[in-house]
């Protein structure tokens, strides 16, 4: 599926991350952006001004592009 999306020019967005390990998969397979609660509970729109990347996305296993964390609204 990732690959069929990036054929069709399509960014790829995963959700439902819970665990660092699926993160790690999901890049590894060439998904372009990560969303899930390993990152963030939901939060209100007039809150992501004020986010801050949690703890979990700095986990040692994953480089830094593998624990990107890209918001999007929907």
């Amino acid at each position: 599926i990732i690959d069929i999306g990036h054929l069709l020019g399509a960014k790829i967005t995963a959700e439902g991350i819970e665990t660092p390990q699926q993160a790690h998969h999901l890049t590894q397979l060439g998904t372009d952006d990560l969303q899930g609660y390993l990152y963030s509970k939901p939060i209100p729109a007039e809150q992501i001004a004020t986010f801050e990347i949690p703890a979990a996305v700095d986990a040692p296993d994953l480089s830094p592009l593998e624990a990107d964390v890209v918001l999007t609204d929907h």
